[in-house]
This record gives C-alpha cells, sequence and structure tokens, in this order.
C-alpha cells in the first residue's frame, strides 16, 4: 500500500517517473543505483501496478501508471520541486463555470447529403 510511497528509494523512482519517463540508465544515475538493481526494483514496482514500459526501438521506456500518478498526487506525496496540488478538480471546477455555456456543448460534423 502506501509503504511503497514512503520507501526513499521507491519515491526517487516514482518522483522521477513522474516528471518524466526514463530509461534504466537514466534512473540509474539519478538514484546512483547499479542498472540492474534498477531493473529488479523496477519489476516490484511493475508487479505493484504502479509503473510499466514501453519500447521505443531497441530503448525501454518507464513511466507511471495512471494509479501512481494520482496516488502521489492524493497523498501530496513530495515529488520534487513542490507538492502538486490535490484540489486540481476544484480548480477545473471553478474554471468550467467561468467558462461560457456555449463552448461547454459539443457541436459535431454531420456529414450533409450531397
Amino acid at each position: 500500500g502506501a509503504d511503497v510511497f514512503l520507501d526513499a528509494v521507491n519515491r526517487k523512482y516514482l518522483c522521477s517517473l513522474y516528471h518524466a519517463d526514463s530509461t534504466n540508465t537514466e534512473l540509474s544515475e539519478l538514484t546512483g543505483q547499479r542498472v540492474e538493481t534498477v531493473s529488479r526494483r523496477l519489476k516490484k514496482l511493475r508487479e505493484l501496478g504502479l509503473v510499466d514500459f514501453r519500447r521505443e526501438g531497441v530503448t525501454v521506456i518507464n513511466f507511471l501508471t495512471p494509479f501512481a500518478r494520482l496516488t502521489l498526487e492524493r497523498e501530496q506525496v513530495d515529488v520534487g520541486v513542490e507538492k502538486v496540488a490535490v484540489n486540481v478538480q476544484k480548480k477545473l471546477n471553478i474554471a468550467s463555470r467561468e467558462v461560457a455555456g456555449h463552448m461547454k456543448s459539443f457541436v459535431g460534423f454531420g456529414r450533409k447529403a450531397l
């Protein structure tokens, strides 16, 4: 659970990936750990549903899952420069009220008969 986020090493990984998707080598440089150690740690974080990866050619790019990103934000985990605002939804709701009504409705572009 939440203790995964409190672990100092995990937090380095998660906060780094919060800011930018990264390769194992990049994470190794950021954490000061060997690439092999990074790979093992990422495997555990993948099993927990916090991290996933995609391939770009031969490069493996690691990224946070939406669940991990949301959990970091909800728990107000310090992700570096400043704490992530948990009240983003409130701000969006306020901004939504300020948008003109005609801007909120979807206007489709239907096909007209020739």
